[in-house]
């Protein structure tokens, strides 16, 4: 992430295409103008909404197309495989979602009309 004559590296905690929260350790007043550099993804420009503890949140000055991550970590059919992609780590809460006692696990498909 950069601004004015600064840079330095973020790790991307969650994004979407109004904006991301990005841990590191820059202490911004909301209001600063960055950059957010998401390597061959593109740089994205963004306003500092809030920054605590070490986390910042951000919103973009233009809608970001977060498909364009998938690209730049090998495709979406690696993604929608299950498969860990580089440069795109699944949350350790998410690790169980297959087994049918989780409660992250997808259960829409088990619901029936008068379950609803």
């Amino acid at each position: 992430m950069f601004w004015d004559d600064c840079g330095i590296p973020v790790r991307l905690r969650n994004i979407s295409a109004e904006g991301a929260m990005i841990a590191g350790h820059a202490n911004l007043k909301p209001g600063k103008e960055v950059v957010l550099a998401l390597r061959s993804a593109g740089a994205i420009f963004a306003t500092v909404r809030w920054c605590r503890q070490g986390a910042v949140g951000l919103k973009f000055d233009n809608r970001f197309d977060v498909a364009k991550l998938l690209r730049q970590a090998g495709g979406s059919a690696a993604a929608d495989s299950g498969r860990s992609t580089p440069g795109i780590v699944k949350p350790q809460y998410l690790r169980s979602e297959t087994e049918a006692d989780s409660p992250w696990a997808a259960r829409w498909e088990r619901l029936r009309p008068e379950d609803l």
